[in-house]
Formats: C-alpha cells, structure tokens, sequence
C-alpha cells in the first residue's frame, strides 16, 4: 500500500536554523535579481523620457523667452508712445483752453467791432441830420437877407459911396445957375469950399516885441503885480 503513493522529492532540511536562513536567501536570490533588473529597465526608459520632455521643455522657454525680447523690441516705441499719452492728454487739454480763451476773445471784440458800427452809423445820421438842420437854417437867413442886400446893392449908404471914393478928392457941388469955375476963381475961392476926404483910421497892425521890450514888458508886469500885493505886517 505505501508504494502506490508518488514519492515527492523535498529538499533536505538543516540542522539548525542558521543553515536554514542562508538555504532560503540562497533560493530567493535568483528570483530578487530577475524582478531588479526588469524593474531597473522599466526605470531607465521613463528616466529617458522624462530627460527629453525636460529638454523639450526647455527648448520651449528658451524659444518663448526670444520670442518675448523680439517683441519687446518691437512694442519699445509703442511702450514709450503710450506712456507719453498723459503728456499728450495734457497738452490738448491746454490747447483746448487756449482755443476756448481765444474763441471768447473773438466773440468780444466782434461785439465791440458791432458796437462800434452801430455808433458810426448813428455819428452820421446825426452829422447828416446836423448838416441839413445847417443848410436850412442857412436858406432861411438867405431868404430873409434878400431884400435887404438888394436895397444896399441899389441904394448905397453916404459912408458907402465915400469909402468907394476915397481915392479922388471930392468937391462940394457948385448952386445951379453959376457958371463954370475957371482957374483964376479956383485959386482965389476960399479954403473952406474945398473937401477933402475923410481920413479912416488905420488899423492897428499887431507887431511882434522885441526881445529888449518883452523883457521890459515882463518887469513892468512884475512890478504891478508887486504893487496891487497888501503889505502883510
């Protein structure tokens, strides 16, 4: 009966427990080994490729970093452009106030330029008026001194006649009915039947002064100054 049973080969058990640690880490050897090295390579390849998305990730910033610099060379005017925009926001700002300051100075002196036109007009109306006021008054005086210009033109005053016959001495008529004057009656008639023409005075001629009178005339002046002054005690 005991030999239909399998025989089954179990390995040979030590002695001691000693003998027995070094039997199991013998065995386990082999099979540690393999597992490691599978897992090392394993290890490796995604180490690779970690190392090359690294890389690749690098060569992305190095590329972005240029890009960066490229455009920040290209936006630099723009940059400097917009931040000069206050400055320029400022500037029209002031533009505007001039141009609003200059706008109301406009409207005044139009208003003033109206102004003045309007007193023009109205200067020569009343001029217009004035000289039309002086003609008709200068008609009317005309009108009225008519008749009297005409009496003097016709009839002339006796100081008239002898103002325009002061040249030729004038003579005193002679009685109708007495015969003519001859020389011998004329040289013995008396004095007293010959007139002659009134002597106008001349008019006094303005003469200017000296300068020995006007200095005379300055003292003479002092002097009656001096003289109406009270005496003051």
């Amino acid at each position: 009966m005991a030999d239909d049973f399998p025989k089954v080969n179990l390995p040979p058990q030590p002695a001691d427990s000693a003998d027995q640690a070094h039997c199991n880490a013998a065995t386990l050897a082999p099979l540690i080994s393999t597992r490691l090295v599978g897992s090392m390579g394993h290890l490796e390849t995604q180490l690779d490729t970690l190392a090359q998305q690294q890389f690749e990730i690098h060569q992305r910033l190095l590329q972005l970093a240029h890009d960066r610099s490229v455009a920040e060379d290209r936006l630099a005017p723009f940059v400097k452009t917009l931040e000069k925009v206050p400055q320029y926001r400022d500037k029209i700002r002031q533009y505007r106030q001039r141009m609003t300051t200059a706008s109301d100075k406009a409207n005044d002196l139009q208003r003033r330029a109206n102004q003045l036109r309007l007193f023009k007009i109205a200067k020569d109306q009343e001029r217009e008026q004035f000289i039309s006021q002086q003609q008709l008054l200068d008609q009317a005086i005309e009108a009225q001194m008519a008749p009297s210009v005409q009496a003097t033109t016709h009839h002339p005053s006796p100081s008239t006649a002898l103002l325009a016959n002061t040249d030729e001495p004038s003579r005193v008529a002679l009685p109708t009915g007495s015969s003519a004057p001859t020389p011998h009656s004329i040289a013995s008639a008396p004095t007293s039947r010959l007139v002659e023409p009134m002597a106008l005075p001349d008019a006094p001629i303005a003469q200017s002064p000296q300068p020995g009178q006007a200095l005379r005339i300055k003292r003479l002046a002092g002097k009656k100054k001096s003289a109406r002054r009270p005496l003051i005690e």
